[in-house]
């Protein structure tokens, strides 16, 4: 598990920091593994030292496993900003309350994403700030084109938000990059230039400052992802799994089958409609194919590397739910209706 590549550095850096900066001792931030990004251990360290201070100020007596429940607890209520997030994200893509509120539901009670959001992992806070740099980088294509100050204002800042947070994805685990040319397609199909090597700057800017390291020793960093592409190429032998389509079963399995299924009905759909949201769909579309295609040439299979596309499953599921209801809408098949939303649900 990635919990004690986070956590255990968070407690290291809370009761050393005293002694790294007084002493300028700045070698032991330096990572003990590079597998990982050092952004989500960096934000829980916060999270720890400020905990801490306010127990000392208070008199409160801690163990090592109170703050392992605080971090836990911290990746918790992260997660759930996907709630209000997807609702948001629905409502401005379909312009459906209906559909916001089924989407909502579904991200609340996925069981995967329940169980991630229990304890300390790479994959969860990926799954929140790439989740988040759709929502911005949408927000970036729906906002109307002109020369006004208004407008502009808008584009520079979804365009800072939109890198800001797949600035962080990559800074918490380097496959992030993965999906980088379908951000430059966004901003290059816009023909908007000055976004597109702001967007460039922002999330390579963003990286530098959360992976430090990373720059400093570029040799270390250069063979953290030559020993990741090894470990996710197969040394780990207990997730062998020689199926092609393993990952495909195992996206089925997280979203649970008959939201899958709906997903395909709402992405047939969405691709059957005439839109001014058609490059932002062929996006999130494409995000799903670049990353069932990248671990499907693993041989290991992993359900929880899936995760960042649990929203977009979501999305275009609720779509697919919405357009069954609305088959059924007339009285006579009320109950027909009901049954549906029952069903999926």
């Amino acid at each position: 598990a990635d919990e004690p590549e986070f956590a255990e550095l968070a407690i290291k850096y809370t009761f050393e920091l005293k002694d790294i900066i007084g002493n300028n001792n700045w070698y032991k931030l330096i990572p003990i593994s590079y597998v990982y990004g050092t952004f989500p251990t960096y934000l829980l360290t916060i999270i720890t030292i400020t905990f801490s201070r306010l127990a000392n100020l208070i008199g409160f007596t801690y163990e090592k496993m109170t703050l392992y429940v605080l971090m836990r607890s911290a990746v918790a209520v992260f997660s759930l900003s996907l709630i209000p997030g997807i609702y948001y994200f629905y409502k401005k893509i379909f312009n459906d309350n209906k559909g916001a509120l089924v989407a909502s539901l579904l991200v609340a009670f996925n069981w995967k994403l329940i169980s991630h959001a229990h304890y300390v992992n790479a994959d969860i806070f990926i799954t929140c700030l790439l989740f988040f740099s759709f929502m911005f980088l949408f927000l970036y294509h729906d906002n109307p084109k002109s020369s006004s100050k208004m407008s502009l204002k808008q584009s520079t800042f979804y365009t800072l938000m939109t890198g800001l947070f797949f600035g962080l994805a990559m800074g918490t685990k380097i496959t992030s990059l993965i999906t980088l040319p379908l951000y430059w397609f966004i901003f290059l199909k816009q023909k908007d230039f000055r976004s597109f090597f702001a967007f460039n700057f922002i999330i390579f800017g963003v990286f530098m400052i959360t992976n430090p390291f990373s720059m400093i020793f570029l040799q270390d960093f250069v063979f953290r992802i030559y020993s990741m592409s090894i470990k996710e190429a197969g040394l780990v032998f207990d997730s062998v799994d020689s199926n092609p389509f393993k990952y495909l079963l195992a996206l089925s399995w997280i979203s649970t089958f008959m939201l899958f299924v709906a997903s395909f009905v709402g992405i047939f759909k969405v691709l059957k409609t005439k839109s001014n949201n058609k490059d932002f769909h062929i996006f999130l579309i494409g995000n799903l194919l670049v990353y069932l295609a990248f671990y499907s040439l693993q041989s290991r299979r992993v359900d929880r590397w899936l995760l960042p596309l649990l929203p977009i499953i979501i999305v275009y599921g609720s779509y697919g739910i919405t357009w069954f209801v609305e088959i059924f809408k007339t009285s006579s098949a009320k109950m027909v209706q009901k049954f549906l939303i029952t069903f999926f649900m």
